[in-house]
């Protein structure tokens, strides 16, 4: 029985389609946290987006090669690149693919040097905790 490749496997880590860095491109970094939950953490694909206004950033992969992402309790660092007449990020989207769910409890961002919280909704006392959850 063949295991199922992962969509890095078949469409390579980053941007897809891969798109060529140019001068001026602006790199952000996403900081996820994953719960410290028994199966908080998912062996699924994840991917995102960056949006301002009616631009986007176009689905990025979350997967780093030879690295297991998104276990339980780990933070995980990606970047997504845009153009530099992108602007600045008004919103970020996630989704994931396959059969696990999977729990997160902060989103960073990093744009011009400075951490920011992404302005998520409190969903639970004391740390908030956000589910994606499996595909039906």
């Amino acid at each position: 029985m063949s295991r199922r490749r992962s969509h890095s496997e078949r469409h390579g880590s980053g941007h897809w389609p891969p798109r060529a860095r140019r001068p001026g491109d602006v790199t952000y970094k996403i900081e996820i946290k994953t719960c410290d939950l028994p199966r908080g953490g998912t062996g699924n694909d994840v991917e995102g987006i960056l949006y301002n206004g009616s631009k986007d950033s176009g689905w990025h992969v979350f997967d780093r090669s030879g690295y297991n992402d998104f276990e339980q309790n780990d933070t995980d660092t990606y970047e997504i690149t845009v153009p530099a007449d992108f602007g600045h990020p008004t919103q970020f989207e996630m989704k994931k693919y396959g059969f696990d769910d999977w729990c997160f409890t902060h989103v960073y961002f990093k744009g011009d040097g400075q951490w920011a919280n992404l302005d998520l909704p409190r969903l639970s006392d004391p740390q908030p905790d956000y589910w994606i959850t499996r595909n039906k």
